[in-house]
């Protein structure tokens, strides 16, 4: 399992901590901040799945611009698919009052931050590439805000989005796992 995001991507956990790894056409996100570690465990229950392990830099070449290089890694774990996610959050902010923000010196909430977060993912054979399912689903949520402290309720919107998102986009995989079982039996 691995998210990727474009090279130039950010958030402001990633700034603060860390957890970003590669170049090229790709960067992996290696921090953990959507609970991945609850949803492995619950990809881990299905039927005909052995594991389920996150890639780390000490598998992933420093240049990733397809793949390719992705689903090398995975083979080297010697996994048979290997589950690729994206994470894409906007932001729109809407001063509701600019006057109150005036008059409060901006300690008043007069700001509502909206964040909106699709995730994308595909299942893909490790040896050939091929893609057995794809995946996708989204959250928005909103929050008011001052001006002093917009940015930490950007990001823990953000947060919340990206992590009901992602349980959600978990909750689509093993619903689809006996159908993709049945579609394409173990040989």
């Amino acid at each position: 399992m691995v998210r990727l995001q474009a090279p130039e991507y950010t958030s402001f956990y990633i700034d603060r901590n860390g957890g970003k790894y590669g170049t090229g056409k790709y960067c992996v996100i290696l921090a953990k901040e959507l609970g991945e570690n609850e949803q492995y465990e619950r990809m881990a229950k299905l039927p005909e799945v052995a594991d389920v392990i996150g890639l780390n830099r000490m598998l992933l070449p420093q240049r990733i611009d397809d793949f390719r290089s992705i689903r090398e890694a995975a083979a080297q774990l010697s996994a048979g698919v290997v589950f690729v996610y994206t994470v894409d959050t906007t932001f729109r902010d809407a001063n509701s009052s600019k006057t109150l923000t005036a008059i409060s010196l901006g300690i008043s909430p007069s700001k509502k931050i909206t964040a909106l977060t699709t995730i994308s993912a595909l299942l893909m054979d490790t040896k050939t590439g091929y893609i057995y399912s794809a995946y996708e689903t989204t959250e928005k949520e909103e929050v008011s805000s001052s001006s002093w402290n917009t940015r930490d309720n950007a990001d823990k919107a953000r947060q919340k989005t990206e992590t009901r998102a992602f349980a959600k986009l978990i909750d689509d995989f093993i619903e689809s796992w006996p159908r993709l079982l049945e579609r394409y039996p173990a040989k």
